[in-house]
């Protein structure tokens, strides 16, 4: 929604919310809720993969806001948008978009108006942007892939060498979409089912692996392998 059509109650309630400051909330800085509303936040730890990509884009279009006001005033401020964070050892670290609401004149900074449409945007359609979304999400699928073959292979490090271990792990990577639905995507990724699938592929492998080895010892030395034996009507060339 462009900032022009917005109206000014609506812009109104919005300010009153932005400035309104939590009856829990410790404040550090003077200008949060007093000149600075919060428009967003986001938890890493807590939040999803859609509440990390809306942030960091709302960070981006906000930005892109104070870049492109033609008073040049939003830059000469210099903190019409403000990305702080808070961090905890225990429980990780919480990101709130602190967005200057009034000007010097009393009117509405072009950040506040980009964080409104922003807020209104999100009222319609949940995503602020489906190609940045669909990379976060792409990522966290396949960082959580890694962990979970990582955890099966574990099971058989005594008896498979590092080598089929990686043809193993190459094998299912390749298929992981296409053979591995269930698995699901990315945050429910079940690491039962993946464990399940990587037995398979493994079983896969070392079939293929033991015809491939009975071809090369019968077709390419004309006889078996060194232990085996002939099997019974097969003649083997002098």
């Amino acid at each position: 929604m462009s900032t022009t059509e917005i109206d000014n109650d609506t812009m109104a309630k919005a300010a009153r919310e932005a400035l309104t400051r939590p009856q829990n909330y410790g404040a550090w800085d003077e200008r949060w809720y007093t000149t600075h509303g919060c428009v967003m936040s986001w938890a890493d730890r807590g939040d999803d993969i859609l509440a990390e990509s809306n942030y960091l884009t709302a960070v981006a279009l906000l930005e892109g806001a104070v870049a492109h006001d033609e008073t040049g005033a939003s830059e000469a401020r210099g903190d019409d948008v403000e990305d702080s964070s808070a961090s905890h050892w225990l429980v990780g670290s919480l990101r709130q978009l602190f967005v200057r609401v009034y000007d010097e004149q009393g009117q509405y900074t072009p950040a506040f108006r980009e964080a409104v449409s922003i807020g209104l945007s999100l009222q319609d359609y949940p995503i602020l942007d489906e190609s940045d979304y669909s990379e976060r999400e792409t990522e966290a699928w396949f960082k959580a892939l890694d962990e979970a073959i990582d955890q099966a292979a574990r099971a058989y490090r005594d008896v498979d060498t590092v080598l089929d271990e990686q043809a193993i792990d190459a094998h299912m990577r390749a298929d992981s979409f296409s053979r591995m639905p269930e698995c699901g995507h990315p945050d429910e990724l079940s690491w039962d089912a993946v464990a399940d699938a990587y037995r398979a592929y493994r079983d896969e492998y070392y079939e293929a692996r033991a015809a491939w080895e009975f071809d090369r010892g019968w077709y390419w030395f004309g006889g078996p392998l060194p232990g085996q034996e002939a099997l019974p009507g097969l003649t083997v060339a002098a």
